[in-house]
């Protein structure tokens, strides 16, 4: 008796194990086999794919200063509302000279200078923007061979071209964007609040093509909160899921720092209580871009941006951001790649506490690290920039670009702030 109980009980082990790996297999994946299962336990889960995403939110490069340069002077839209008209306004006709630009031949310093005392629309980059980005922006195609650090859309006679600066070479190349179109936008801005550096020996020191503010300018302040989630301790699911992290899979732990960890395999998921959302995995675990690994570099690190911009737009939708991303960086050590994106927020870009506001690691066409800022940002008060001519006494030699952009104060406000650096941003001082 004893021995048919045993072999019983053997048995109802065997079945009840046999289930539970049946129900973890439910769980664990999306297969349609076994969504009856999920649908009778209550379950909802769906696994992100690197690259799926909403194309509601802006994703793309953005400029950090754009210009209207007329016979009256040179007008840059500094204060959010003018940024984004002159954006919407001058895109069409950017767009049609870029799709339309001829092959660029370098010109002199003097004799790029002097297409800027005529008509036209100055933008300028973060980064030596590549052809596929300026496509992206300003959705179109071109056959522009360069990367532009600044660009100005200007008439020459009675027709438009394109003066490009790379950070090393004066470019000019021919368009057949229409000329009218250009100066009817041009007129139509009477206000002058800047000049180019090269117009005033006192500024010397700076970049000639530089935008110099020569009126004080009023920006908004934001105060900076964070997702209830980060206070609450717990990610929603939406978030695991823009991660590919299941949560039932998943194994919770808290550091001493009170910062939430979820572990999945070898994935981990760390949510910070300095609202900062960290992603690490090895690079046969981590997020895959789903890029063929025989594309020549050029076109690797094309598709590997647009692939990255897309996870990232999935991930703002999960944790409710729908600020524009625009990257700042694109760096390459060995294999691995590191994307660095910057919010931009009303007319400026936001310097984050650890340098970019998202941070991707890269390996083998595989998403490695991800480090996001989670910060929100309500508006505040305004507060007033004054002319560039009173920052330009504290430069130091070497710095040679202004900017203004937003910077995290120890109160939780974010302030516009003058910054002069060289080169890039990444030297900044405030």
């Amino acid at each position: 008796m004893g021995e048919r109980v045993k072999n019983l009980s053997l048995v109802v082990l065997c079945a009840m194990m046999c289930f539970l790996m049946f129900v973890n297999m439910a769980l664990a994946t999306d297969a349609p086999q076994l969504a009856f299962v999920r649908q009778m336990m209550g379950i909802s889960y769906t696994k992100s794919e690197a690259g799926d995403a909403d194309t509601s939110i802006p994703l793309s490069i953005m400029p950090q200063k754009i210009a209207i340069k007329n016979l009256q002077g040179l007008f840059w839209a500094v204060e959010e509302e003018d940024y984004h008209e002159l954006v919407s306004m001058s895109n069409p006709i950017l767009s049609e000279a870029l799709g339309t630009a001829g092959t660029p031949y370098p010109i002199s310093k003097e004799q790029f200078l002097e297409l800027f005392s005529g008509c036209g629309i100055y933008a300028s980059f973060d980064l030596a923007a590549p052809p596929y980005l300026l496509e992206q922006w300003l959705a179109t195609e071109t056959a522009l061979p360069i990367g532009t650090d600044t660009l100005f859309a200007c008439a020459k006679g009675e027709e438009v071209v394109l003066a490009i600066f790379d950070g090393q070479t004066y470019y000019v190349c021919e368009t057949s964007a229409g000329y009218d179109r250009l100066m009817a936008l041009c007129t139509q801005f009477e206000s002058v609040n800047s000049i180019f550096a090269f117009e005033d020996s006192y500024f010397a020191n700076l970049l000639e093509l530089e935008p110099v503010l020569t009126k004080s300018t009023s920006l908004t302040t934001y105060q900076v909160g964070f997702p209830d989630f980060v206070k609450a301790g717990e990610l929603p699911e939406e978030v695991l899921t823009a991660f590919s992290v299941n949560s039932y899979l998943t194994k919770v732990y808290k550091t001493s720092a009170g910062d939430i960890v979820y572990v999945e395999g070898y994935v981990a998921l760390q949510l910070s209580q300095n609202g900062t959302l960290a992603y690490s995995a090895p690079a046969d675990s981590g997020l895959a871009l789903g890029i063929s690994a025989d594309m020549e570099d050029g076109e690797y690190e094309q598709e590997l941006v647009k692939k990255t911009q897309k996870l990232l737009q999935t991930i703002q939708r999960s944790v409710g951001n729908s600020l524009p991303f625009s990257l700042g960086e694109v760096k390459r050590e060995g294999e691995r790649y590191i994307l660095g994106f910057e919010e931009h927020l009303g007319s400026c870009f936001v310097t984050a506490p650890g340098g970019y506001s998202a941070i991707f690691v890269i390996e083998e066409g595989r998403v490695v690290s991800i480090s996001l800022s989670l910060a929100s940002y309500s508006p505040a008060d305004k507060t007033t920039l004054l002319p560039f001519r009173l920052a330009a006494v504290l430069m130091e030699g070497a710095a040679n670009r202004f900017s203004i952009r937003y910077e995290h104060s120890q109160g939780g406000t974010l302030f516009p702030v003058i910054c002069y650096y060289e080169g890039r941003r990444d030297n900044g001082v405030e």
